[in-house]
């Protein structure tokens, strides 16, 4: 029998009678009670199985940028189990790119992550899906391909017409087939013995002289296959790449040039690119999903990309290059994890997020991005800076671990509206550090020694509707006012109340 209501004496232990819980808003696997007392088993499955999904805390992608699952950072935490792999007609589902307990440990920190799924084809052999146009001329229905076999005669080009070559030496070569007709082929590499690798011109010479590139739709790596130098630059027809288990570096540099790119998944295991400037003009990227095995960024790693909404960084990651995404203007979620110790002098220009996820206690640079609204330093970073002309910046928190505020950290920062408090171990104020923040009402010092100052650190700060104020520690108050640095704001300067 069904209890929804428990009284002892005069106290209502339970009741259950008002609640509206039902099975389908309980997560499946959950047991639940409506408002009779009537046990139930929930069947929610959070945004699963294709469909108009909405992205959420936590994204399950396919390789071609499908969303395929979404959860809440508590939904997610609260699965025993990883969804179901997808499928494909000729690829074999080798799991999603991260282990379910490292995706919980960085959820759980984070609060985001974005997982995808890799695959090998069903055979080991890798595959270039090509297209030449019906109404394309005759001339244009040749097809090379570029690529370096490790043992002599061990490769088989299977062209897709019934046709085949044998690979010839050890060397990089260019091997070319004339179709007779136009249409879909799907070009398929058997390696026998050793390994081929992509390097730079994947077509080889043939798109110089019949701009061939942009005809390749989807390319499928297979077994023993290796990717170094700009593989797939200017390749402008490709939409999707698969990459295996057992890829675990990419080399050279402008690998990735294609602009109708939709998503990478980069498999579980990939540990760094060796080379830079990995992808550049990828106007059409939406999804990239990195393991928790890549180590590092390489410099420039996401030039103008500008469709791409979320940029996790793995915790298997300690340093961040030169530029890690300047001119990435859709990126709206971003998360740099605290095991990150050397960061990017240009992180994200102008890109669009509001509020980013950052626990590296290394100097950020967010420079220009107009549209972040609060950052919370995290505790342990000594520098505070890397904020210039952040116009939307209303907020920011400083640890009692800072001992510099460094040039130009929050200069032109117009809408800083609320008080910014500064640790009694700051030593050193940097020139312009606070110029140009009209909005600023106040900071809050709590030094007893005054930190030396630079050159216009508080040039143009408030306004005559809201006056800037300079509070200090009490009893400190002729200390600062008489101090050779702090005289200039003497009459700005109040002491905090006893």
């Amino acid at each position: 029998m069904a209890v929804s209501k428990v009284i002892y004496g005069q106290n209502t232990l339970i009741d259950l009678t008002n609640d509206t819980v039902t099975a389908d808003k309980v997560l499946s696997g959950y047991t639940g009670h409506d408002a009779s007392g009537q046990a139930f088993e929930g069947t929610y499955v959070p945004s699963e199985g294709g469909g108009s999904l909405e992205e959420k805390a936590v994204n399950f992608y396919d390789y071609d940028g499908e969303l395929l699952y979404a959860y809440t950072a508590q939904e997610f935490l609260a699965l025993n189990a990883f969804p179901t792999n997808p499928t494909h007609e000729g690829l074999t589902a080798q799991g999603w790119n991260w282990s379910l307990s490292d995706a919980k440990t960085y959820v759980a920190s984070y609060g985001m992550l974005d997982i995808g799924q890799s695959y090998t084809t069903d055979d080991g052999k890798t595959r270039l899906h090509i297209s030449f146009p019906q109404d394309s001329l005759e001339s244009y229905w040749t097809m090379s391909i570029n690529f370096t076999a490790s043992v002599n005669g061990a490769v088989t080009i299977e062209w897709g017409d019934n046709s085949t070559t044998t690979s010839s030496g050890t060397n990089s070569k260019e091997y070319t087939h004339t179709y007779a007709a136009p249409g879909d082929y799907t070009i398929s590499l058997y390696v026998a013995n050793g390994t081929i690798s992509f390097g730079t011109n994947i077509i080889g010479s043939n798109y110089n002289i019949r701009g061939f590139r942009p005809k390749i739709k989807e390319v499928n790596i297979g077994n023993n296959t290796k990717i170094s130098g700009a593989v797939f630059q200017y390749c402008n027809g490709l939409e999707r790449i698969s990459l295996p288990y057992g890829l675990t570096t990419i080399g050279g540099q402008n690998v990735f040039t294609s602009s109708n790119l939709k998503a990478l998944v980069l498999p579980n295991g990939f540990t760094g690119f060796t080379g830079n400037t990995i992808f550049s003009s990828c106007y059409n990227l939406k999804v990239l999903c990195l393991p928790n095995t890549i180590t590092s960024t390489p410099s420039t790693f996401l030039s103008s990309c500008n469709g791409l909404k979320s940029l996790i960084i793995p915790s298997s990651v300690t340093s961040i290059s030169i530029s890690l995404a300047p001119n990435v203007y859709s990126l709206d979620r971003l998360s740099i994890p605290s095991s990150v110790t050397q960061t990017s002098s240009n992180m994200a220009s102008y890109a669009k997020f509001k509020k980013v996820v950052y626990k590296s206690t290394c100097t950020p640079d967010f420079s220009n991005c107009k549209y972040i609204e609060e950052f919370d330093f995290p505790y342990g970073t000594t520098v505070v800076g890397g904020f210039y002309q952040c116009s939307s910046l209303k907020r920011v928190s400083i640890p009692s671990t800072v001992t510099e505020i460094a040039s130009s950290a929050f200069s032109s920062c117009f809408s800083l509206c609320t008080p910014v408090y500064i640790g009694a171990n700051v030593q050193s104020i940097g020139g312009s550090a606070f110029q140009n923040c009209y909005s600023l009402p106040a900071i809050y010092l709590y030094a007893t020694t005054p930190p030396t100052l630079g050159t216009k650190v508080f040039s143009n700060t408030g306004n005559t509707a809201n006056p800037f104020k300079i509070i200090v520690p009490h009893g400190y108050l002729s200390v600062y006012q008489n101090d050779t640095n702090w005289s200039a704001y003497a009459s700005r300067i109040v002491e905090m109340p006893a």
